[in-house]
């Protein structure tokens, strides 16, 4: 039972019947505007992940934001928490955290670049020996924003956008895929665009130079698999 003293009546919210059947927690963030700086603080009390009480950073107060049956708790909770001190410094000393700590992080984060890798796997095509299926993977780059193009015998034979798949790590993959030809001469060309390289990541293939279809100890489980077998699905795309 949570009884807040100093008020008429006395403040005591519902028993629970049950241990742990009710819990209270503190939930704060600082949103940041697209150039890194601070574009607010708001700091919540919340009762079963209900918002009970909110902060106002301006006004350095508590008030009520359940309009609710827990509404009139709210309001005498928020009166306590402002009469004491304790909060509200704690308040604003997240408050202060989050200023002192958005460039840091945001320099960490969505500031940094990570180059592209990038790796042609050619799929042979059953009934056109003369065809195949070449898969340029473009993978480990940040931010997500970045351009594929295939060309051949340097002249560009396709483009355009691809579906981006977040890796987990703060990184993302993507791939294109193009229909070549085997025939000897041709030189097929992924030229990658991404804004953490100083000119284009570009990969070539040809049916009599460098197929780059060995898998190394570095390469993700998700090109492994298709470069090992022709036959299984290609790059799983969810």
């Amino acid at each position: 039972m949570l009884c807040v003293p100093g008020a008429a009546p006395v403040l005591c919210l519902p028993h629970a019947p049950n241990a742990g059947a009710f819990v209270m927690h503190v939930a704060s963030s600082c949103p940041l505007v697209a150039n890194g700086s601070l574009g607010g603080f708001d700091l919540t009390v919340a009762f079963n992940k209900n918002p009970l009480l909110c902060y106002d950073p301006d006004d350095h107060r508590f008030y009520p934001c359940d309009w609710g049956l827990l509404h009139s708790c709210a309001t005498l909770l928020a009166a306590f928490l402002n009469n004491e001190t304790t909060w509200v410094q704690r308040a604003e000393a997240r408050r202060q955290a989050c200023t002192e700590l958005a460039a840091q992080f945001w320099a960490h984060t969505a500031l940094r670049r990570t180059p592209p890798q990038v790796r042609i796997v050619p799929i042979p095509i059953s009934n056109d020996p003369d065809t195949v299926r070449l898969i340029c993977h473009v993978w480990g780059f940040y931010p997500p924003a970045v351009t594929i193009q295939w060309l051949h015998n340097g002249l560009v034979v396709a483009s355009g956008d691809t579906k981006l798949l977040p890796n987990g790590d703060w990184t993302y993959r993507t791939q294109m895929t193009l229909r070549a030809s085997t025939a000897a001469g041709s030189t097929y060309t992924c030229s990658v665009w991404h804004s953490s390289l100083e000119q284009p990541l570009q990969k070539d293939w040809s049916e009599s130079g460098d197929r780059d279809v060995a898998p190394t100890p570095h390469s993700p489980p998700w090109l492994i698999v298709p470069m090992l077998s022709p036959q299984v699905p290609i790059c799983p795309q969810g």
